[in-house]
């Protein structure tokens, strides 16, 4: 009994110890002080937090620039709407979904649309439809309806093709190369489709970029020939010139990710080294080409259309006065311009 006694009264003494102890060396450790941080933690703070912050972000658009680029998700749903969701809005139009499966097993899906009762008479002709980097071909359809409203004096058909990653098209990783690829697919398609009409490549903002990269590699082939006319509104002269036109403070570090860029786009690169054989150069020479330019364009520079215009020695751009990136086929100016440009195509 006194040996437990004994032992307890030892092992309390030694708990009380160990406590005294961890107390008073916490209370040493955790003591405020008076004293002013030093030079290398301050510095630490101030600095090293916004160039972390920084770090993480330019490496976040680095890794998922593609994303950046080509939005085919946005506005959300896009990739699963359906064409009976907009029949409301094509009462008078013709149209079909068109499903095309290409060499490398990617699936593409479009929409081809013209107006009802048409003449016969009338001289044909098909725009085949470059999208910008969201979205998909339904929500476009206002964009051809105004485009087929005023081409009355045509038999006009629109071809809009989805490429991968858009809409209902295969969802691989989209590329340069591979968008590249499906748009070279989409034009045998309308050759094929279509062998009487002459082809006019339309696009706009990214897809105006690719048709002219497009068409700067293109040999200008017998059956190519029947590619009578290229239409860019509001292109980018590169994805690195986009970069810097979107952060052109020096001071940010975003500015000089430029070079960083997987997929270029370089337009005026492709225009200048493009072969004199190139479908480019013949439709430059014969006066085939027409760029369109959103006089108030927020994203693209209006520098860039002018760039491309010397580069490829044509016409200076058609500005479209008021308008917006996104909203020229809302201005009259958009819609008679490329009519003209049809009309004097097709010997109208």
């Amino acid at each position: 009994m006194l040996n437990f006694l004994s032992s307890t009264s030892l092992h309390s003494r030694s708990y009380v110890f160990r406590s005294r102890l961890f107390s008073s060396t916490n209370a040493r450790r955790f003591v405020p002080t008076t004293n002013p941080p030093s030079l290398t933690l301050a510095a630490s703070v101030v600095l090293g937090l916004p160039l972390a912050l920084w770090t993480y972000k330019c490496l976040a658009m680095v890794l998922f620039q593609r994303k950046l680029i080509y939005m085919g998700y946005i506005p959300m749903g896009s990739r699963q709407e359906h064409i009976d969701s907009y029949r409301d809005q094509l009462l008078d139009f013709d149209f079909q979904e068109i499903q095309l499966r290409n060499n490398s097993g990617v699936t593409l899906y479009g929409i081809a649309i013209r107006k009802q009762h048409v003449s016969n008479n009338k001289p044909r002709a098909t725009v085949v439809y470059f999208q910008g980097n969201a979205g998909n071909p339904l929500h476009r359809i206002p964009v051809f309806k105004t485009l087929l409203g005023a081409c009355s004096n045509f038999n006009l058909t629109i071809l809009a093709m989805a490429p991968r990653s858009f809409w209902r098209s295969s969802l691989r990783s989209p590329t340069e190369a591979g968008l590249l690829i499906d748009y070279n697919d989409t034009i045998r398609y309308a050759l094929e489709q279509w062998p009487g009409d002459p082809i006019f490549l339309l696009g706009h903002s990214l897809g105006a970029s690719i048709a002219a990269c497009l068409t700067s590699q293109l040999e200008d082939s017998e059956a190519n020939n029947r590619i009578q006319g290229l239409i860019l509104e509001n292109p980018f002269s590169s994805i690195p010139d986009m970069v810097r036109a979107l952060y052109s403070s020096r001071w940010l570090p975003y500015h000089y990710l430029a070079p960083l860029a997987w997929d270029k786009w370089d337009v005026v690169q492709a225009i200048r080294i493009a072969p004199e054989k190139s479908m480019f150069k013949r439709l430059a020479h014969n006066g085939g080409i027409l760029v369109l330019q959103s006089e108030n364009d927020e994203v693209v520079p209006l520098s860039m259309s002018r760039t491309i215009c010397e580069a490829a020695e044509i016409e200076s751009p058609v500005l479209i006065r008021g308008a917006l990136h996104e909203n020229a086929w809302e201005r009259k100016e958009w819609s008679s311009t490329i009519k003209r440009f049809l009309a004097r195509l097709v010997n109208l």
